[in-house]
């Protein structure tokens, strides 16, 4: 009995350390940078309003687009960090993030995150 406690309380610690905005903004910005496009799309929500006008090829291709635009602002990217977030509305956090370069310049980026059945995504407005 007492392995099936500390069996769940390992992994509802676990679950929680990964699914939050914070993580979830850090690991986008780290699978674009690691060229793991499939990984960052994961991490991205795309409005049914957005989504609704497109094919799914259509849409994915503009996901990736996306994506790779991105990359090209944060391919010197060495470290960053959450130095803010903020609750808007119900289901949205705006994750506010400062990123330093290989020339120790700061460089400042924020995503919108969005809660959907317990699971945090990076709003893309294509």
């Amino acid at each position: 009995m007492k392995i099936l406690v500390l069996f769940f309380t390992a992994f509802f610690a676990i679950s929680c350390s990964t699914n939050n905005p914070s993580y979830v903004s850090k690991d986008y910005i780290k699978a674009i940078q690691e060229d793991d496009i499939r990984r960052a799309k994961m991490h991205v929500y795309v409005p049914a309003s957005i989504e609704k006008n497109l094919s799914k090829e259509e849409l994915g291709k503009e996901i990736e687009k996306q994506i790779l635009s991105l990359k090209s602002g944060i391919d010197d990217i060495k470290s960053w960090e959450v130095i803010k977030t903020q609750k808007i509305g119900k289901l949205v956090t705006k994750v506010f993030m400062q990123c330093n370069n290989k020339d120790e310049k700061i460089v400042d980026k924020d995503f919108s995150v969005i809660e959907l059945d317990k699971t945090y995504k990076i709003i893309l407005n294509l």
